[in-house]
């Protein structure tokens, strides 16, 4: 067995009511920030919840900032100037993974007084401040991983902040506050966690505890989704979910992604394709492409969603996705031919697009996207 690297320092409390026992893992902060999502957290309480259990924990300051979907650098460069400005000691990010990608740049920015977007990339001078993170959709994983996807305006484009200190210190995962996600977000979130697992199994920088940790995610989503998505209101089928995207977050933290996330981003930025429906579109027809080069573990892949282990097990697969209202043809998001070469121009210095199983050269790329048009 070759060797290899895992690190991982993320503590994770799992469990029903864990919200509760907010204020015991604040490090004894007296000036916080909180990141939440646009809407959400305030509609539903969970910002006056947040609010009131940190005040409790004698908590004398609270900063809050929202972050929209794809957050983009401009906003969290305002929400760290207020929370430095209010001397802030720790970060708060919850929600799903914009929230929560909001609030590593926050951490970062916060400290380095200089624009996060010139921080990716680069090696900030000074460490960011502590994070905590809470999940309220199962799909990121973004609470036990280092990896922080921020949108450039500027440069249209995403960028991807990441270091040591952008892993959370903490992670608290309350299963309980992701009941209530509607449907089509469930699925957004929960294909997002698939492909985590799928795409860090078979990258070339997978290791055998990575690899250990991506078949226990892909097992568990194969079953525990679809459950969700036939009783929004199952709450252990939901536990199990987000159990499995943040086991699929620390496969992604050792082993990356992919070809699918490198050329998912494109119908993100050019066609408002939410993060996760983009990954799925092209998940089934990524492995189809890299096949030959790892066909044991493909195999593998096809295998746990009902398929054979020879190359006809992508439409079991597939199969699974489309019984999810997941569409795997690119035509369907708006994408035309004529813009395809300009799409695979985009994905080509991608870095994940180098992990993938199969070297990927432009002429194989775009012709692997007009296939799947």
């Amino acid at each position: 067995m070759e060797s290899f690297r895992y690190y991982a320092p993320t503590e994770i409390r799992f469990g029903c009511g864990l919200l509760d026992e907010l204020a015991e893992h604040v490090l004894g902060a007296k000036r916080v920030c909180v990141v939440t999502g646009m809407r959400s957290a305030e509609a539903s309480g969970l910002k006056a919840r947040i609010e009131k259990l940190l005040k409790n924990g004698r908590v004398e300051k609270i900063v809050f900032g929202a972050a929209p979907p794809n957050p983009p650098c401009a906003g969290v460069d305002e929400i760290a100037s207020r929370a430095r400005e209010a001397g802030c000691e720790l970060v708060v990010g919850v929600g799903g993974g914009s929230a929560m990608d909001a609030a590593k740049g926050v951490a970062v920015a916060a400290t380095n007084s200089t624009p996060i977007a010139q921080l990716v990339d680069a090696k900030w001078p000074n460490r960011a401040l502590p994070l905590l993170l809470i999940p309220t959709t199962a799909g990121t994983g973004s609470e036990v991983n280092q990896y922080a996807i921020l949108t450039d305006e500027a440069k249209h484009d995403k960028m991807n902040l990441h270091g040591p200190d952008t892993y959370p210190y903490f992670a608290l995962l309350d299963p309980e506050l992701t009941i209530g996600l509607p449907e089509a977000l469930t699925v957004d979130t929960g294909v997002d966690a698939f492909s985590h697992a799928v795409e860090g199994y078979i990258s070339r920088r997978a290791t055998p505890l990575s690899d250990a940790l991506a078949l226990e995610a892909m097992r568990c989503i194969r079953h525990a989704l679809p459950k969700v998505i036939a009783d929004l209101t199952d709450l252990d089928a939901r536990a199990k979910m987000l159990y499995a995207a943040s086991v699929a977050g620390l496969v992604i933290s050792q082993a990356g992604t992919t070809m699918v996330h490198a050329l998912g981003y494109h119908l993100t930025l050019e066609h408002g394709v939410s993060h996760g429906r983009s990954n799925a579109a092209l998940i089934g027809h990524g492995l189809d492409f890299n096949y030959d080069a790892v066909p044991e573990k493909i195999g593998r892949v096809y295998e746990i969603f009902g398929g054979s282990r020879d190359r006809s097990g992508v439409e079991a697969l597939t199969a699974w996705l489309h019984e999810l209202g997941v569409v795997t043809e690119l035509r369907h998001y708006g994408v035309t031919e004529e813009e395809l070469g300009a799409y695979c121009d985009y994905a080509m210095p991608k870095g994940n697009l180098k992990s993938s199983p199969r070297d990927v050269k432009a002429e194989e790329l775009r012709g692997f996207l007009k296939k799947v048009l």
